[in-house]
């Protein structure tokens, strides 16, 4: 797989340079070099004092469907369904030899309550697609750690990977998963225990999602905790949750803050055929190894800072014009959209109406700094993890 490393420009290595850095420039360099401010990645992920006021959504219509066109440009095998009529039948394992895997499950078409049929993707409100997991005793901790190995390059590798499953768990009934990924100078642990996977877990009311936070490769001296390792990681952890636990694989979601969110971002880039979608808080497309971008859709959503002087707002901008891109609507350049910003106490939440509405694309914006969980005023709780369960429970 061709990659690109973008880095920021060390000065006869004396200066540590933060995560995102308007400097930097498309030339290969160490990973070492990316870090990210050890002043604001802390136990909260985020000190600064959030902004007062209310909330705004904007919400989109509904976009003109592609019909059996692919959103992606490439060849599929447009209207036709997936070999099993029986959702249980088929394999989503990312590394299983038999079945089908998730990238040819996301490739066949599927079809929608109107009878609609699409190249790539799922319609919302699609049927669950059970992963090989479905009908196995469970064997994971339902709240806990596990070690999990793979090998990259001949190197055996290992990390630690923290997990809740709804107390009542159902081993026939697909779950979806959302992975939580951390921040440089945070942790799998801190995530988990801590921000409760970025508060999304406090609202499974109907306790219908697993939740997975990986550790990065380390959590502290400004260690950037994702690499092109951490891309094998990803692919063969979700081919093990799969195929030992009851998942939705048309239902799998990322999401993460700064370092965490650039991670979860270079992940939408590459991995539409196993992500739903994703939730990016502070992110950039420079400064970390990031693959090639697929031209196929995906669900975005960002949540940007416009005081944000790490990753700077036009690095979010840049990344979210990448999905925009990939999302538009047949006919249509989303890219081109004027989406409202707020640089006041307000929030915005915007959602793109010139995209294809299965792969919808939401960005929000306030005057807060480089935090993940902004609050329109002090004593209010933050409205991000609402933003953000709202947008991944649409599916």
């Amino acid at each position: 797989m061709r990659s690109k490393f973008f880095h920021a420009i060390a000065i006869a290595s004396i200066f540590t340079l933060a995560g995102c850095s308007d400097e930097a420039k498309p030339t290969p360099v160490s990973l070492g070099e990316n870090q990210d401010d050890p002043e604001i990645s802390s136990d909260s992920e985020g000190g600064e004092l959030p902004p007062n006021g209310g909330s705004e959504i904007f919400s989109s219509d509904a976009s003109t469907l592609p019909g059996t066109s692919s959103p992606s440009g490439t060849s599929s095998p447009s209207g036709s369904n997936p070999t099993s009529s029986n959702p249980a039948d088929i394999s989503s394992s990312a590394t299983s030899g038999n079945g089908l895997s998730s990238g040819a499950l996301q490739q066949l078409s599927s079809e929608s309550a109107q009878g609609q049929t699409y190249a790539f993707g799922w319609p919302k409100g699609n049927d669950p697609v059970p992963t090989k997991g479905c009908g196995k005793d469970l064997q994971l901790p339902k709240s806990g750690d596990f070690q999990f190995f793979w090998n990259f390059k001949g190197k055996n590798e290992s990390r630690k990977i923290y997990i809740d499953i709804p107390d009542n768990y159902d081993k026939n009934k697909p779950y979806r998963l959302v992975f939580g990924m951390q921040c440089m100078n945070g942790s799998g642990s801190n995530v988990a225990k801590n921000e409760k996977y970025y508060g999304l877990m406090p609202l499974d009311n109907g306790k219908t999602t697993i939740f997975v936070a990986p550790d990065g490769q380390c959590f502290s001296n400004n260690c950037p905790p994702w690499g092109e390792t951490d891309y094998t990681m990803f692919d063969e952890l979700l081919a093990k949750l799969q195929n030992e636990l009851c998942i939705d694989s048309s239902r799998v979601f990322s999401t993460g803050f700064s370092y965490g969110s650039m991670f979860t971002n270079g992940l939408s880039r590459n991995h539409q055929h196993v992500l739903r979608g994703v939730a990016v808080y502070e992110t950039a497309d420079i400064n970390i190894w990031l693959p090639e971008v697929e031209n196929k859709p995906i669900a975005w959503m960002g949540v940007h800072g416009m005081n944000d002087g790490l990753c700077k707002p036009e690095m979010g901008r840049s990344a979210r014009n990448t999905a925009l891109k990939n999302a538009s609507a047949q006919g249509k350049d989303a890219t081109l959209e004027n989406a409202p910003e707020s640089n006041q106490e307000k929030h915005i939440c915007y959602d793109y109406k010139d995209v294809d509405e299965r792969f919808p694309v939401r960005w929000c914006t306030d005057n807060a700094g480089h935090i993940w969980d902004h609050k329109d005023s002090w004593n209010q709780p933050t409205w991000v993890p609402a933003a953000t369960w709202d947008f991944i429970t649409q599916f």
